[in-house]
């Protein structure tokens, strides 16, 4: 068999967003790569008691690790609120299975949550039918977003918690002989209010009835700030602050893998020095350059390396405006559900919750962006019932 390694730096780019829906535009995974697949087990009972922004940490941090394995972000992935989705080549195999099992661990000791993690070869989904494509999305220089078309996400993720899941899932017993590394992780913004004051986390897939169904949808959201010519990306520049102890707290806690002692400590001393420094230059304007970023233009390249909207066969997408904005998005949702087209969830919030991932030696990052107190996480509860439907 061919040597598939480098697979993922053959897969071509898409002109745009819409090019997504487009299945010519997407190259087939290898067979023999894998699927990485995790979860946070029962994360709406912790949203409900306002561990919110701890089930994102949580989802996300597989991705920050499997960044540090890659020495930057050119691998494909996808954050999804309480969980991720990664390809990765076998080559990586046992490394991957370490860190997951070393995520689990954190996640567990330093922040009380059960962590799912998983891998399913890309030939198991191929066996049972699901296919699994995949294309680039250059969102800004900093940040290429991947795109999955096909089932093979969505039959992934059943695997790992269906009837034959012990095939899948690393072992609890699992000993790794290394450790996750979270460098890149950070968590120094506020919610931010919405645009408007609404925010909403939507997830559409379509039926498979109607070829268009998910471009209509699109167009459907994008209709209600076109008519205003309003940004579709909920994030603004007014609305970044620096956020207080709690959000340092945990950044700590994740950096030193602790949940207290002097290891914790000496990372919140060094987050706050920093906060302190990012506060005075952006106050002041100051031009300085640090890590390959200029200082004075972080919120600005937070909005451009944000991942506010993708694709993995099903539309995620966090938007925000006025309420009567909202409520036409789900009147035009609701339209093309009731036709067949669609199933769709939506969750309403008042802010916009954002949880980052830098990779100093690539100069590369991604801004997670999901709704405050729940998110996609909670808009998946509707589509799920709307599908069981």
């Amino acid at each position: 068999m061919d040597d598939t390694t480098r697979f993922y730096d053959t897969v071509p780019y898409l002109a745009t967003f819409d090019a997504a829906f487009d299945d010519t535009q997407y190259r087939d995974v290898p067979d023999d790569w894998l699927v990485v697949v995790t979860d946070v087990v029962k994360s709406t009972a912790a949203i409900a008691d306002g561990k919110y922004k701890e089930v994102n940490t949580a989802g996300c941090l597989p991705a920050v690790a499997l960044a540090n394995v890659f020495h930057g972000l050119e691998f494909p992935f996808l954050f999804d609120g309480d969980g991720m989705k990664a390809l990765v080549p076998p080559t990586v195999e046992s490394s991957v299975r370490d860190l997951l099992a070393d995520c689990r661990r954190t996640v567990r000791e330093v922040m009380g949550l059960a962590l799912r993690v998983g891998i399913v070869p890309v030939a198991d989904l191929s066996r049972s039918g699901a296919h699994l494509g995949i294309a680039r999305l250059r969102v800004s220089d900093r940040y290429v977003q991947a795109m999955f078309s096909g089932s093979g996400i969505d039959v992934a993720e059943a695997l790992i918690k269906g009837p034959e899941a012990d095939r899948y899932l690393i072992p609890e017993t699992h000993q790794p002989s290394d450790s996750a590394n979270f460098s890149g992780y950070t968590c120094r913004w506020r919610d931010i209010p919405g645009r408007g004051g609404s925010v909403s986390a939507l997830i559409v897939k379509p039926t498979g009835t109607v070829p268009d169904a998910l471009p209509n949808a699109l167009r459907a959201i994008t209709s209600v700030y076109e008519e205003r010519n309003d940004d579709q990306n909920p994030l603004t520049i007014g609305g970044f602050h620096m956020a207080g102890g709690e959000r340092r707290k945990l950044e700590a806690r994740i950096s030193a893998k602790r949940y207290r002692g002097i290891g914790y400590l000496l990372h919140h001393l060094r987050i706050g020095f920093e906060v302190l420094a990012v506060r005075s230059i952006l106050t002041f304007n100051i031009p300085l350059r640090a890590n390959g970023k200029q200082m004075n233009r972080v919120r600005e390249e937070c909005i451009a390396s944000s991942d506010f909207r993708k694709y993995d066969g099903t539309l995620k997408m966090v938007v925000s405006g006025t309420r009567e904005q909202i409520d036409r998005i789900e009147a035009e949702l609701e339209k093309l559900y009731t036709a067949g087209q669609i199933y769709y969830g939506l969750h309403r919030s008042d802010r916009t919750v954002l949880t980052c991932l830098l990779h100093f030696g690539s100069n590369s990052e991604v801004h997670f962006v999901d709704a405050a107190d729940g998110g996609y996480a909670v808009a998946s509860r509707q589509l799920k019932a709307q599908m069981k439907e």
